[in-house]
Formats: structure tokens, C-alpha cells, sequence
């Protein structure tokens, strides 16, 4: 199994620049032709969030003719600088379907694995929600499938990361989001955007991983100054979570290189 998660690509309507720096739609093909050029395609690509900067129509649709390009199949789920419903009209239900409540919520079944798209936005603020009625589609969901292993994907880390205006950003209902993983054993990994960096930590006895942006990098706040994030332009990158023959998942940080050419490790003579 091999699935690849690109996270927040921010994309502007064509012909713009993100925030007037950033070609996110530049950044975006190089991730793309990154992945199709690969020795194996992924089984799958998950793209977690903020797919566009203004939630436009225009972007999403900008969006969709990118994407379209994965030599793949992907799966969609919405960030917070997204709308759902736009997300869900563009990329209609073969990429994204909808589920209760309207809510972006779904399971790919995979093998061995299961995929759940879990949609935590709370539509109009930055930070994640976890509420009743996804908590009760989780539980329902996870009981399920209670003998196959499961990897969450989500928007919204469900805890604080060390950066200033995500970790403010704050994700309501992360207790209980915590208390329904913890009553299942089946949760094998928690795939998370939204922070424009990779990060590994354990929550819930479950490893979490963030994924890069493919072109916007936030600023770390070790001192822990409180200070507002400020961004800067970054090599494109992307997640590819691989089960390996071993049956081990290993999740891999990709950096897209200037120069893709690859020389002999140990040269001889």
C-alpha cells in the first residue's frame, strides 16, 4: 500500500500569486509530476486541506484541473480556508463525497487498510471541530471495521504543535475525538495538515504526522514567544505513507529537489 498526502497547496484563481508571493500553482505541478514520475504510483493520493487560499470558485475549480493531472486516484477533504460545499460541487462525489449532515465524512477501503477522510472544519473560523454528529459517524464507523486497521485523515491536528497561530487556532471536541481512538484499537495513524510542516508526535497511544505545504513553510516558535507565524517560500513537498512487505507503515516526508537526477550512492574505483 501506497498513499501519498499533499496538504495545503493554497492555491489562488490562475495567474495570481498566494498572498502576492507564492506560485502555489507552480508549486502544485511540481508535486504532481513528482508523484507520476515515481518508480511506483501510490495507490492512492489524499489531499488534506486548504486546497485554495479564498474558498473561490474560481480556485476550486483551478483546483480540480490540477489534481486531475495525479496519474492516481486522490480523495478531497476540506481545510479551513475552504467551503465544503464548494469543494463537494467541483469535485462531485467520485473525489469527494459527502456524508451526514452534509459533512465531508467517508471511508475508502483499501487493503489491508482502511481510509478515513474525517472532515473537522468548522466553516467561518480557523480551527478544527469535532462535533456530536461526527463523533457519533467515527464511533459508528469504527466499530465497523473493528478488526482492520484504520489511518485517519484530517485537516486539523487534534493537539497543539508549537506554532503560534494554528495552536491558537485551537480544535474543539479534540477530547472526545481523543476518547473515541482511544476506545479503539484498530487506529493505526492520524494524517493531519494545516501547520505547513512536517511533524511526528504520539497522541492517544496513535503516532500523528502533519504534512508540508507544497509551497508555504510557517515559522517555528521554539521560544515560545507567542509571536504571530509569518511564512516563507518553500521546496514543494508532500507525505507518502508506505506498508511495506514487512507489513511496517513507514511515512516518508518528500522534498521535491531543483535537480531530480540520482548518481551511485558508493561509486567504485
Amino acid at each position: 500500500m501506497l498513499i501519498a498526502q499533499i496538504s495545503d497547496i493554497h492555491l489562488s484563481a490562475p495567474g495570481q500569486l498566494t498572498y502576492g508571493h507564492v506560485d502555489t500553482g507552480a508549486a502544485l505541478k511540481r508535486v504532481i509530476a513528482h508523484i507520476n514520475a515515481g518508480d511506483r504510483l501510490p495507490d492512492m493520493a489524499v489531499i488534506s486541506g486548504d486546497l485554495t487560499n479564498n474558498g473561490s470558485e474560481a480556485e476550486m475549480r483551478h483546483a480540480r484541473a490540477l489534481l486531475d493531472g495525479l496519474a492516481c486516484p486522490y480523495r478531497v477533504i476540506p481545510g479551513n480556508h475552504d467551503r465544503r460545499a464548494v469543494l463537494a460541487r467541483v469535485f462531485g462525489p467520485e473525489h469527494c463525497p459527502e456524508g451526514e449532515g452534509s459533512f465531508v465524512n467517508f471511508v475508502h477501503e483499501t487493503d489491508p487498510f482502511h481510509l478515513f477522510m474525517l472532515d473537522t472544519v468548522d466553516e467561518g473560523a480557523p480551527g478544527g471541530a469535532f462535533c456530536e454528529r461526527r463523533a457519533g459517524w467515527l464511533s459508528r464507523r469504527l466499530a465497523e471495521t473493528a478488526e482492520t486497521p484504520v489511518m485517519i485523515f484530517l485537516h486539523h491536528p487534534p493537539l497543539p504543535l508549537g506554532l503560534p497561530e494554528t495552536d491558537a487556532d485551537g480544535f474543539s471536541g479534540a477530547k472526545e475525538l481523543g476518547r473515541i481512538i482511544a476506545a479503539h484499537g484498530n487506529v493505526q495513524r492520524i494524517c493531519a495538515g494545516h501547520i505547513h510542516l512536517a511533524t511526528q508526535t504520539m497522541w492517544q497511544g496513535v503516532p500523528v504526522c502533519t504534512a508540508p505545504s507544497t509551497g508555504m513553510e510557517l515559522t517555528r516558535d521554539f521560544a515560545e514567544t507567542g509571536n504571530a507565524s509569518r511564512f516563507s517560500k518553500s521546496k514543494p513537498g508532500y507525505l507518502m505513507h508506505h506498508l511495506t512487505p514487512a507489513r511496517q507503515l513507514v511515512t516518508h516526508v518528500i522534498e521535491v529537489p531543483g535537480d531530480a537526477t540520482t548518481y551511485p550512492f558508493a561509486p567504485k574505483g
